[in-house]
């Protein structure tokens, strides 16, 4: 398993490569703890998140499928990657706010 850490606000782009005869179809999914998550995050062999967000945080598992031909049937094939996205609250500034900041020390 992968893991990837990146600041909010990064772009992940998250790539499958898959190879075979005939080629592979690949998916991505995200896996939701507790639920069954049918519907694919992406469908190609990219998977893109333009501005990441603390809740794009999980697992993201890549999915490639296809079928071997034998003479008598037809035998499905496939393979998963898992990666685990870690998206980072991006640092406030307050500075850039207008905020003061006052130390005082009694003594």
């Amino acid at each position: 398993m992968m893991f990837i850490n990146v600041t909010e606000g990064t772009p992940i782009n998250l790539t499958c490569i898959a190879r075979g005869m005939p080629k592979p179809v690949v998916l991505w999914l995200r896996e939701v703890p507790g639920a069954i998550n049918d519907e694919p995050a992406s469908t190609s062999n990219t998977l893109i998140i333009e501005h990441a967000r603390v809740v794009d945080s999980g697992i993201y598992v890549c999915n490639a499928q296809n079928a071997i031909l034998l003479p008598s049937k037809v035998e499905p094939t496939s393979a998963t990657e898992r990666i685990t996205v870690k998206v980072h609250p991006k640092p406030i500034d307050r500075s850039a706010h207008g905020c003061t900041y006052l130390s005082l020390c009694l003594v």
